[in-house]
């Protein structure tokens, strides 16, 4: 990826006379070069490296390191030991061995990340069951983070090795690392730097490295829901219960927001009522009783009634009340 300058035309115009063709893309910020092979590859970033023109590397598959991920060993197993036995018992070339750790709280976690060239003798990585007299499982390493952000220039989708651009300052932007800053700024108790400004958006309040920055990639996710198979119907669950399921469910992913109020009260339970004949004509006869009563006292008003009905004192003062109605209703 070549950082394109204001006459971007003269640039590909020199790499095509001095180098030789070379396919070139727009690509932001930046024009993308690319490669027919691993010769050309390498001899395009020698050549940009000597004229000293400032672009960064996309490192191809073939050069790409083997990462994977050892689970079940104990959780204080060193590191070193790990390495150790990976290359005298498996003979296997080894470049690094880290304990992987929680996000948050830093909190070693009992997975090794093993880093080894991309070289035939490595791949039997894959096949090996055995570290420390240990049954293991080797697993591909997955970032667990976003997009990459580069160290020297504190751009994204590259790392640090790979860049050839100017260093930039997290802090204060300058042609510098962070790292050798000279610049004295205002901290709160943490230690962190109040009110800074970020040197990819310019808006104050946060830092590049932010990931809420509007310039930091955003990772895709995949909002469409999995479909359930269809299931025959079963007389013995109701609907109900399939909906209180589904609720809960899709209920045990929802994010919380500090900001926001949800409201995860799962439905109120599911109650079975089992009714006997008795009690079926029972209810008829009710019914059958205030359609009666809704067609004799039809012309009277109900709600005059039920007042007359609440003031009586007695059974003889409420049928009198009835008998009076009926005489005026008929």
């Amino acid at each position: 990826m070549l950082k394109r300058q204001e006459n971007f035309t003269a640039q590909l115009k020199n790499i095509n006379e001095n180098f030789g063709p070379v396919v070139a893309k727009s690509g932001g910020i930046f024009i993308k070069l690319y490669a027919k092979d691993p010769d050309e590859h390498m001899r395009l970033t020698r050549f940009l490296k000597e004229k000293e023109m400032q672009y960064y590397v996309i490192v191809p598959k073939w050069e790409r390191p083997i990462k994977v991920v050892i689970r079940n060993l104990p959780r204080d197993t060193r590191p070193q030991e790990i390495k150790g036995f990976l290359e005298f018992y498996h003979d296997l070339k080894v470049d690094k061995v880290v304990q992987l750790t929680k996000l948050r709280t830093k909190r070693p976690l009992p997975l090794f990340q093993v880093t080894l060239p991309n070289e035939d003798k490595n791949k039997k990585i894959w096949n090996i069951d055995n570290v420390c007299y240990f049954k293991v499982e080797i697993q591909r390493f997955q970032r667990r983070t976003g997009a990459l952000q580069c160290f020297n220039c504190n751009l994204h989708h590259h790392a640090a090795a790979a860049c050839q651009l100017d260093p930039r300052c997290l802090k204060c932007g300058g042609p510098h690392s962070h790292v050798q800053c000279t610049e004295r700024f205002e901290t709160n108790t943490e230690g962190k730097i109040i009110n800074p400004k970020c040197i990819n958006c310019n808006e104050t309040g946060h830092l590049a490295s932010w990931r809420g920055c509007k310039k930091f990639p955003k990772t895709a996710v995949n909002n469409i829901r999995s479909i359930k198979p269809s299931r025959r119907v079963d007389p013995k669950v109701t609907y109900s219960a399939i909906a209180r399921q589904n609720y809960d469910n899709e209920n045990d992913d929802l994010p919380i927001n500090d900001n926001e109020s949800v409201d995860l009260r799962a439905p109120p339970e599911e109650v079975s009522v089992t009714v006997s004949p008795q009690q079926v004509d029972a209810l008829k006869d009710i019914l059958y009783v205030l359609d009666e009563f809704k067609r004799i006292f039809g012309k009277s008003d109900i709600h005059e009634i039920a007042k007359k009905l609440k003031t009586a004192n007695n059974d003889l003062d409420r049928l009198q009340v009835l008998v009076k109605l009926l005489n005026l209703s008929v």
